[in-house]
């Protein structure tokens, strides 16, 4: 009998932590937020930026905070590519170039991911300072 409530218990909590994770509980609150990107040596998929504005008054502790943007494990290659193209000249010296983006997602609770500590951000949309359109995962 201890054996099966300690089983349900397990289970119960295994699936909590499962849908915590991809935040399923509860309301997720988008937000759109403006933030530099930066480069550090801990990783080519590295992607953390500083966030500079949000658009919500409520969210405005992340301002000056790093956030580690992130999709879905098989497309966030796809989003590193993306950052580091857009970044090519800024990180090369070649040429001035930004290194602003614009994303929409929001703030994955309670969780710090990366070599940084960062504060993960779950991407929806983002759109480089150089560019007119949203590119939209």
């Amino acid at each position: 009998m201890k054996l099966k409530v300690l089983g349900w218990i397990l289970t119960v909590t295994i699936g909590i932590a499962i849908l915590d994770y991809f935040n399923l509980l509860g309301t997720k609150k988008t937000i759109q937020v403006q933030a530099h990107f930066m480069q550090y040596t801990c990783g080519k998929n590295n992607i953390d930026m500083r966030v500079v504005a949000v658009s919500d008054s409520n969210s405005k502790y992340l301002i000056g905070e790093t956030i580690a943007p992130e999709l879905l494990n098989f497309k966030q290659a796809e989003l590193a590519r993306m950052v580091y193209s857009k970044t090519e000249a800024f990180q090369t010296g070649k040429q001035p170039a930004l290194a602003d983006f614009t994303l929409v997602g929001y703030v994955r609770k309670s969780t710090r991911e990366h070599c940084s500590g960062a504060i993960c951000f779950k991407v929806e949309k983002i759109k480089y300072a150089g560019d007119s359109t949203f590119t939209e995962f």
